[in-house]
């Protein structure tokens, strides 16, 4: 994949046109913005739409929905954002989903297309995840996360 900056950027506003869309139902508007994305990447406009369903889904099983970089408190312990959700028939509590997917992996994305010689990435061996849990004291992995690294993994290591 050969992505650059400008291209990156209006994937960002294609993703963020194309989540508000599905929510909307705007089916015209849904395959037009597809359409956009494909040209720019097509396996970046997949998980979009992975991350556009899980999200929808995590918002429909979900009664509170929390920050997910604020840190949640029960019992003294820190709660994880998807810990909220107990629906194991969703798709996305088993990929641990956290109602941002779409968010997580687009901003991250950042780090080796927009910043490649970011200090927290470099000292993190150009790996996401670890800058993750590094920015968020989290230890467990929100899925847009995961599948940042594994682009990142493929393309840019």
């Amino acid at each position: 994949m050969s992505i650059n900056e400008a291209n990156y950027r209006m994937f960002e506003i294609y993703a963020r046109e194309y989540k508000k869309n599905i929510k909307e139902n705007n089916e015209d508007q849904i395959l037009n913005i597809e359409y956009k994305m494909n040209e720019i990447s097509e396996e970046l406009t997949n998980y979009t739409k992975e991350f556009c369903k899980l999200d929808i889904e995590f918002y429909k099983n979900s009664k509170e929905l929390p920050d997910p970089i604020k840190y949640f408190m029960e019992n003294g312990e820190i709660l994880e954002p998807y810990e909220y959700i107990n629906n194991t028939c969703w798709e996305g509590f088993w990929k641990k989903c956290s109602g941002k997917d779409l968010e997580y992996f687009m901003s991250y994305l950042e780090y080796p297309i927009i910043y490649p010689k970011h200090e927290n990435y470099l000292d993190n061996d150009k790996n996401l995840i670890k800058v993750f849990k590094k920015e968020t004291g989290f230890s467990k992995i929100p899925y847009g996360i995961k599948c940042a690294q594994v682009i990142n993994e493929k393309y840019f290591k």
